[in-house]
């Protein structure tokens, strides 16, 4: 999807933890941002606490930054690696 759309810049599978899906997207206009900086938006997906990762995400993450925002889009430890005692 980035790559059809030369207004977005994606920064891909950025760490913010230790474990294997604690990995996160960044989506970014391109170009210099306002004096004021971009808006950010994290968007944490849905899924039961089963399933889906930041990659089934990636159309949200562009179309957040082709309106101006910079959009974070993670991944996050799903059942049975979490549960909500964590």
């Amino acid at each position: 999807l980035e790559a059809a759309n030369p207004r977005v810049e994606r920064l891909a599978d950025r760490r913010y933890g230790a474990g294997a899906r604690h990995r996160l997207d960044v989506y970014r206009p391109r170009g210099t941002p306002p004096s004021t900086g971009w808006p950010i938006v994290l968007f944490l997906h849905g899924g039961n606490w089963t399933y889906f990762g930041k990659e089934d995400f990636r159309y949200v993450g562009c179309a957040l930054a082709e309106r101006g925002l910079v959009a974070v889009v993670p991944s996050y430890r799903c059942y049975p690696h979490a549960d909500l005692d964590d």
